[in-house]
């Protein structure tokens, strides 16, 4: 069972990535299933449980990501899904790894979409391509943070730092 939670986990934070990249937002019901998902991963992935530590992470990362959102630094997706990722990490080290990783990989992804939005549209446009995705777009104001969020967090699940495995 424990490995299914793992998996399940997964599907939904690659969607979240798949979905983010291609659109630019995180629909309100993946942030619910993954939300949803929470009691039977605890039941599940043996992972050790504290409601108050789980309530108060999920606290503290939303209101982290509505200053961010407020500021106009994070999306609204973005901040819902931080807020439900709060629920699995508890206020532990994983919540620590969880935001370190999410500013490593959203360095990275935020460099990497950048240079690849100047470099990108000469070779779509080589290839006869019709329409430039909007993540290569230049000039598109935006960059998805939802990969690096989920991203961040299929590190701390699969390195052993979410307890259960």
């Amino acid at each position: 069972m424990e490995q299914s939670c793992y998996i399940i986990l997964t599907g939904l934070l690659l969607l979240v990535i798949a979905i983010d990249v291609h659109s630019f937002r995180i629909p309100n019901w993946l942030n619910l299933a993954i939300m949803a998902f929470f009691p039977l991963w605890i039941l599940g992935s043996g992972a050790a449980f504290d409601w108050m530590s789980s309530l108060t992470m999920s606290s503290v990362f939303f209101a982290a990501g509505f200053g961010l959102f407020a500021c106009k630094i994070m999306g609204g997706g973005d901040t819902k899904l931080l807020a439900v990722l709060g629920l699995y990490t508890g206020w532990s080290e994983a919540a620590v790894a969880l935001v370190i990783y999410t500013a490593l990989l959203g360095g990275v992804i935020t460099i990497g979409t950048l240079m690849a939005r100047y470099l990108l549209p000469p070779l779509f446009r080589a290839l006869n391509m019709k329409k430039i995705p909007r993540l290569f777009t230049l000039g598109e104001p935006m960059v998805p943070y939802g990969p690096a969020i989920a991203g961040a967090m299929l590190i701390v699940m699969w390195t052993g730092k979410l307890g259960g495995a």
